[in-house]
């Protein structure tokens, strides 16, 4: 039984023996006070419950407000970024045109047909070495190899052919072109503006306009290469202070060495034969200067071996030249070199 149910029939209980005893003691009179009293207990016998049943101050327990969460800021997507082309990895063997923009050493894996592209290899980075390891690069419509304004470039044992230009540099310091075969090109070489190029051992057959053209080129070696059946074999331009030694040119149909503005070079050991097809030279000079010559041999050129264009060109022989006959350069019609005749 509940507690409360307890205190009401309690509180009953003491209500019906009071009215009794008041009514023994008293009597009759006394009933309205009695009642009164009565009226009295009976409504606090009826509240009572609710009292009682009315939690204590302080028993009702304060919930802790729960704290608004703040909401979250919905993040700006992120563009995803789009991957730059992935460069040639330095080192790597290649095996199609491309471009090399990663210093290192290359390689060709196998023979490369340029399918008319202008440019088969394009070099746009310092400090690169090529080899082609004697395959070849063939059928485009410009350049095999092409390099501008980067330094330290080496080139070498590649067969190129029918293309404008086998090898296009400019402004390319301490350029190697080593051991590569250049033919049917409208160019073998061309370079520019470049200081210590180093162009040896390279053979350049059958090309339009000429083997090798350097301009400005100053402080290099040209060296051992072999031109034949071109129509000018090597042709400088403006260039100072280089060594062309050990060169052959044969049977070019124009000019097998030509040189303009040539300034403070040497020429040694080259040699000559058979070049200019009925109306050039072995040699043609034009407003050189300083420049030093021993040990040529230049013969069997249709217009004569030795010409020099104007009178006089300032150069040295320094001895030992041998030709069949030297137009209009009076520096070489002393008595050094004997076997070079005037005509």
């Amino acid at each position: 039984m509940a507690i409360l149910e307890i205190i009401q029939m309690a509180a009953g209980s003491f209500l019906v023996l009071g009215i009794l005893y008041n009514l023994l003691e008293n009597g009759v009179e006394s009933w309205e006070i009695t009642l009164g009293g009565i009226i009295a207990l009976i409504i606090v016998i009826s509240v009572l419950p609710v009292i009682l049943a009315s939690p204590a101050p302080g028993s009702i327990p304060i919930p802790t407000p729960t704290a608004t969460p703040m909401p979250t800021a919905t993040p700006t997507p992120t563009a995803t970024p789009t991957p730059p082309p992935a460069p040639t990895p330095a080192g790597s063997p290649l095996g199609a045109c491309a471009e090399i923009d990663v210093p290192g050493d290359y390689w060709l894996s196998g023979d490369v047909d340029a399918d008319g592209n202008a440019t088969c290899f394009l070099i746009s980075t310092e400090n690169v070495s090529m080899d082609c390891d004697y395959r070849d690069v063939f059928n485009g419509s410009g350049v095999a190899f092409s390099v501008t304004n980067f330094s330290n470039i080496t080139i070498k044992n590649c067969d190129i052919y029918e293309f404008d230009y086998g090898i296009s540099a400019s402004i390319s310091n301490d350029l190697t072109l080593n051991n590569n075969v250049i033919l049917d090109c409208g160019t073998g070489v061309e370079a520019y503006d470049s200081i210590g190029a180093y162009i040896t051992q390279n053979i350049f057959i059958n090309n339009s306009a000429v083997g090798m053209y350097l301009q400005e080129i100053n402080d290099s070696g040209i060296a051992l290469n072999y031109f034949q059946d071109n129509y000018d074999g090597l042709q400088g331009v403006d260039g100072h202070t280089n060594t062309y030694s050990t060169n052959d040119a044969v049977n070019n149909t124009h000019i097998g060495y030509k040189f303009e503005g040539e300034n403070g070079s040497v020429f040694t050991h080259n040699d000559g034969w058979g070049n200019g097809g009925g109306s050039a030279y072995g040699f043609y000079l034009y407003n050189t200067t300083l420049n030093s010559f021993d040990n040529n041999t230049i013969e069997a050129s249709s217009a004569g071996d030795f010409y020099c264009e104007t009178d006089p060109d300032d150069n040295v022989d320094a001895g030992d030249n041998a030709c069949d006959s030297v137009n209009n350069c009076d520096w070489m019609n002393g008595t050094i070199s004997t076997n070079c005749p005037p005509i």
